[in-house]
């Protein structure tokens, strides 16, 4: 729960965290969350994460920057996020920041109301959506299972559920006449 100071700071650390692992591993990830915004992540004012990423510098990190950093490494990542003009401010960063990648793909949902970030090595699923007020002032209940079982589930049903299909770059402009899915 992230009703406490220490619950707050312990899920941008479990988020951190699996990020930090697709840098060193990358394989695919998967973000499904209504809403979506920028927010500081991670600590790295005293240059602890500076081996994963040299030019980030000693100063607090986005949730964006990490992510660009986890694409950079060779993660695929996929987006799944609702379509509507909340999300517009976080949707032209995110381009803008991995627009570049043949491995970043997003899909708008009007209906999406689910929430999770999945890696290989585990699944974060629960209440919160992926922004600023998620991680810092409401209070959510998370899950994080590390279990196969798990995991393989939640890859079932996403791959199910937001089929992504295609290389991103080559689809950019075709997808924006499509208003399900877009790809970077």
């Amino acid at each position: 729960m992230t009703k406490t100071y220490a619950g707050k700071r312990q899920i941008r650390e479990v988020i951190a965290s699996m990020l930090i692992s697709e840098i060193l591993n990358p394989r695919e990830v998967w973000l499904v969350s209504a809403w979506v915004s920028n927010f500081d992540l991670l600590d790295n004012r005293a240059g602890a994460f500076d081996a994963l990423n040299p030019g980030w510098g000693h100063r607090m990190l986005t949730f964006f920057e990490v992510l660009e950093t986890v694409v950079d490494a060779g993660c695929t990542v996929n987006f799944v996020i609702k379509d509507h003009e909340t999300n517009t401010s976080a949707l032209t960063e995110i381009k803008a920041k991995l627009a570049t990648s043949h491995n970043v793909k997003l899909k708008l949902s009007e209906e999406l109301h689910a929430k999770g970030l999945l890696t290989k090595d585990a699944l974060l699923i629960g209440s919160m959506n992926f922004t600023y007020s998620g991680t810092n002032r409401n209070d959510e209940l998370m899950t994080l299972d590390r279990s196969e079982e798990a995991i393989a589930d939640a890859f079932r049903e996403f791959t199910t559920a937001y089929p992504m299909g295609g290389s991103t770059a080559e689809h950019l402009e075709e997808s924006e006449e499509d208003d399900d899915e877009v790809y970077l």
